[in-house]
């Protein structure tokens, strides 16, 4: 029992219970490959063990500060985001939604057929953003699998597993303005895209990007540095007079080079970025490293004085990292894995 443990009221040995279960009924059989789980009381943490593995293929193990895909749990943040502007005024729960999306005004009901050719009747009376937050709004998800309404959404690539669509969020809002609900409003429960549209209502509402209002207003204030949509960026820096930073897209092969004038401008690229899997500053001048690193957006920073190699492309640089298996896209004799010195700049 640890000393933290004791203040928040609980008893030690009675949580060391949820590790053997995990480790017992999950971890050792390989259901997961690691957990990491927290119990906290009135603010005060009483019991916080990672256990397993973070990353199996290469053997690392779990850690305190791992990041996870947090999936649905966005939809808790989203519901917060907007009712942060309904504490300001902007709304009333029971406000139609085509206030602000007038595409939504005459929204139908699926009777029957198949997309496009669906018959349809009118809704008993307008979503509300209530509807919206409660999922009784009628919308659905294509991986539902359940009814012709989400086959449409599969076939548009909405709220879909396989197929994704291809605009952005104010646009994904238009399409479904084109689709029936499953229900009318208020008349049932489903599990749907409706929280999507409540980030569009949060950017309507309050004239900001998504992502960047949940930036400025949730996650900074509340110190969650490193909760958003995207990883912190990759960044592959030679502080030198012809310094180069580096960027890999977080889902896909992509490593690209932008040139920059000074520390100042890499500085302005490495946080503007909105891509990445970790952060990375390379020089000899390992002062000069910390001074850039430290002023980066990234959750973590490795120091490597790993030499250029000019077979390689983008420059020449033969880097280090700790990123995923790049064999497959053609880059492994340029990415090669070597030791690292790790470093933080949250732990100045």
């Amino acid at each position: 029992m640890t000393a933290r443990t004791q203040q928040t009221g609980f008893a030690g040995e009675r949580l060391a219970r949820i590790d053997a279960h995990l480790k017992r009924s999950y971890v050792d059989p390989g259901k997961i490959a690691g957990a990491l789980t927290l119990v906290c009381r009135r603010g005060e943490i009483a019991h916080f063990s990672p256990l397993g593995l973070m990353d199996r293929e290469r053997g690392v193990p779990m850690a305190e500060d791992t990041i996870f895909r947090i999936y649905s749990m966005t939809k808790p943040i989203t519901s917060v985001a907007l009712m942060m502007l309904y504490e300001h005024g902007h709304f009333q729960l029971d406000d139609p939604v085509h206030r602000w999306i007038p595409a939504w005004r005459n929204l139908r009901v699926y009777v029957g057929g198949n997309h496009p050719q669906f018959v349809t009747e009118p809704c008993l009376r307008p979503m509300t953003v209530r509807d919206l937050l409660t999922h009784t709004s009628g919308l659905s998800y294509g991986f539902m699998e359940r009814t012709n309404v989400d086959r449409a959404y599969r076939k548009l690539g909405i709220g879909s597993l396989g197929k994704s669509f291809s605009g952005d969020l104010a646009e994904m809002v238009q399409a479904l303005a084109g689709l029936p609900l499953e229900f009318s409003p208020g008349a049932a429960w489903n599990y749907s895209v409706s929280t999507d549209v409540v980030g569009h209502l949060v950017e309507l509402l309050s004239g900001e990007r998504f992502d960047e209002y949940l930036r400025r207003h949730v996650f900074e204030p509340l110190g969650m540095v490193d909760t958003g949509f995207f990883v912190r960026p990759t960044v592959f820096a030679d502080v030198k007079p012809d310094m180069r930073i580096f960027q890999e897209e977080i889902f896909g092969p992509v490593l690209c080079m932008t040139p920059f004038r000074d520390e100042e401008h890499a500085i302005e690229l490495a946080n503007a970025t909105e891509f990445g899997l970790s952060g990375y500053v390379q020089s000899a001048d390992e002062e000069r490293a910390r001074r850039v690193a430290g002023r980066m957006r990234t959750g973590m920073v490795h120091l490597n004085g790993a030499p250029t190699d000019g077979r390689a492309p983008f420059g020449g640089y033969r880097q280090s990292g700790n990123g995923r298996e790049w064999g497959r896209f053609g880059l492994e004799d340029y990415l090669e894995v070597k030791a690292v010195m790790g470093w933080s700049p949250q732990a100045r």
